[in-house]
């Protein structure tokens, strides 16, 4: 349970709560509330909804639900912290002048209501785009996980100006790669602190299969912007036993042709879309993890949180040479692969797995976690207390 005295955390999200696929936003907000009350405000739906059923079927849900869902325990224990989750309802078209204002108004009111005034200590977002409601907290730190302006049908500009707003207002600035840290220093003028992705290291490893299955799995959103899908259809046409993971194209692309090609061979098994635990136990169920991704703007600014996972469930990881990996020293265990070479070391590291060496990946994944990472939150945060405390001070002399 929380401390009455320590800081209220408000993360400003880009990813439902209740969505089955945790990204670094849930996993940061879940592992704060086991010392500090934290208010989750789900995502504001940057990317404008196309007519299509899936997009129809999210706005229904969204005008549907409680705008103040209240603390959620959602796939988690009953003795783990539960998070405050909050619902705005705004309008999904950013990029219009009018309905930012309206946005703008919309979300303030918001905020006052639903989040007491002596509780907007700090926020902590991960969207640019905040309709100003950074001005109710005490200090804000802005983490940007990915190059938001490259997605499909999001407002570019309107995530790029808002980025030079909230640069300038934040206390802090944290990027998630190499590329969105060099985007955000040419972009915005400012220096970020490099928090490269990590993962539940300690749920991957406990899932350490003594016998998986023969077979390379690779789980993430099926997307033609950054899924190489050339690879997976060679591996497939190869006869390599493939377990894809993950939900089909949530960012508005539609690869129907392309997934149903994959999904239409016999040595490839679709697991659907797996909360954590689930997706933990089948990834430590496979020998290889797969990070076949494209190498273009977008995945320049990616540090796949899943080469963690991998590892930690005692996987060979084989990635193509997308900027944030290319640029780093990576523990063993991890692959850099040209696309024409995918094939070969798939085979290889099929063939030439090894639990002994299984358990020696998954040790060295341990550093890479969200234990360490939540530890390293808690700091930031008490830093910008103490700032925030230091101007009050300067302002009140």
């Amino acid at each position: 349970m929380y401390k009455k005295d320590s800081t209220v955390v408000t993360v400003l999200s880009t990813a439902d709560f209740d969505n089955p696929i945790w990204t670094n936003k849930q996993h940061l907000a879940s592992g704060l509330a086991a010392t500090s009350k934290v208010y989750y405000i789900n995502s504001l739906g940057l990317r404008s909804p196309r007519l299509n059923k899936a997009d129809i079927q999210r706005i229904l849900r969204r005008l549907r639900s409680s705008v103040a869902d209240g603390p959620s325990d959602k796939g988690k224990s009953p003795q783990e912290p539960s998070v405050h989750v909050l619902s705005p309802r705004i309008l999904p078209f950013h990029g219009i002048a009018l309905v930012q204002r309206i946005n703008s108004y919309l979300l303030s009111r918001f905020v006052r209501k639903h989040i007491p005034a002596a509780e907007r200590d700090m926020l902590w977002t991960f969207s640019p785009v905040t309709y100003g409601i950074e001005e109710h907290f005490a200090s804000t730190i802005y983490h940007s996980v990915d190059l938001l302006h490259t997605f499909a049908h999001t407002p570019a500009k309107q995530i790029l100006d808002a980025e030079k707003v909230i640069a300038s207002r934040a206390s802090h600035i944290i990027a998630s790669s190499q590329g969105v840290s060099d985007h955000l220093h040419k972009h915005t003028g400012r220096a970020s602190v490099l928090w490269e992705n990590v993962a539940d290291t300690q749920l991957y490893s406990a899932n350490l299969n003594a016998d998986p299955k023969h077979r390379a799995i690779f789980s993430g959103n099926l997307t033609p912007t950054k899924l190489d899908f050339e690879i997976l259809f060679h591996l497939a046409d190869n006869d390599i036993p493939l377990a894809i993971a993950g939900p089909i194209a949530i960012d508005g692309t539609a690869p129907v042709a392309q997934v149903q090609r994959l999904l239409s061979y016999r040595n490839v098994e679709y697991l659907g879309v797996l909360v954590p635990a689930a997706l933990a136990r089948e990834v430590a169920n496979s020998k290889v993890g797969l990070v076949p991704y494209l190498v273009n703007t977008h995945t320049s600014g990616i540090f796949p949180m899943k080469v963690y996972e991998y590892l930690s469930a005692g996987l060979q990881v084989l990635c193509t040479p997308i900027g944030s990996l290319r640029s780093k020293k990576l523990p063993s265990g991890i692959s850099i692969i040209d696309q024409n070479d995918f094939l070969s070391a798939t085979k290889t590291a099929l063939e030439t797995y090894d639990r002994l060496e299984a358990q020696e990946r998954s040790k060295g994944a341990m550093p890479y976690s969200w234990v360490n990472r939540i530890s390293a939150a808690r700091t930031l945060i008490d830093e910008c207390v103490v700032g925030a405390s230091t101007r009050a001070a300067d302002n009140d002399g």
